[in-house]
């Protein structure tokens, strides 16, 4: 059995309506879980975003910390779903902010969507196990996955050096996926929490630096998502998921079965 809850042990859930499948358009879905999502404390991050320079712009030569960001004015939010039909989403929230520059930010709402155990993992240095084959199969029992929900996995900026940006991220390599759990899957530490590994929607972003707005096209846009999760009270009210299309299967996940070890 899996040592994580996504639903058992939640504090009461709150139900509100929202469209969440294509078959049923006014489902009623339930915040299930709450998280702090705070920087993985390696290298004390929480995210590292490459292809934001522009050198005609005349940046020059990027820095380790010209991509590295944290989570601006505490941490950020990571939410769990579940609708009346037992599938399951997330969401990642808050501002994100340059270490070295202050006028480098960027808002955060990310939508997720559950899959199944992807055919490789992002990684598994602190899984458990000696062989990667163990370390898989280990994985595959303790730790949960997601997707990116197309069209509503953004970054997005309404003011300083980026204003008027919006990027679509959607999965880097597509045989890995998110993957949240503890002993590794936030790819830096033991600590339970999440990580991803992204790039861009390059034909459905747009990307603006100092009012001047940039080509995607030839643009390696890329990224990761490295985060400590702390489970938290389930607020009251909570803003509605804005993508929740294509969601995974709460019962071929398991996710019910995943009881979160307390203490």
């Amino acid at each position: 059995m899996k040592p994580y809850s996504l639903l058992s042990g939640a504090i009461a859930g709150v139900t509100v309506l929202g469209t969440v499948a294509a078959a049923s358009p006014a489902s009623a879905y339930s915040l299930v879980s709450s998280y702090e999502a705070t920087e993985a404390t390696r290298y004390n991050f929480a995210a590292v975003i490459n292809g934001l320079h522009d050198y005609d712009n005349g940046d020059g030569a990027i820095t380790r910390h010209d991509r590295v960001f944290v989570w601006d004015n505490g941490p950020g939010t990571f939410n769990i779903y579940e609708d009346t039909d037992g599938n399951v989403t997330a969401n990642l929230s808050g501002r994100i902010v340059n270490k070295k520059f202050s006028d480098h930010y960027w808002d955060v709402d990310i939508d997720f969507f559950a899959v199944d155990t992807p055919s490789s993992l992002k990684g598994t240095r602190h899984a458990i196990g000696q062989t990667d084959e163990e370390k898989y199969a280990w994985a595959e029992d303790n730790w949960d996955f997601f997707d990116f929900t197309a069209g509503s996995a953004t970054v997005s900026a309404d003011g300083g050096r980026y204003a008027g940006s919006s990027i679509q991220l959607k999965q880097m390599d597509t045989t890995k996926a998110v993957q949240m759990g503890d002993n590794g899957a936030n790819d830096h530490t033991k600590d339970f929490g999440l990580s991803t590994w992204f790039t861009a929607d390059t034909e459905n972003s747009t990307f603006v630096v100092n009012g001047a707005e940039q080509a995607m096209a030839n643009r390696f846009f890329y990224g990761d998502f490295n985060l400590n999760l702390k489970e938290v009270p389930v607020p009251e009210s909570v803003p509605e998921p804005t993508g929740l299309l294509g969601l995974g299967s709460i019962a071929a996940l398991g996710l019910i079965n995943k009881k979160r070890k307390q203490g």
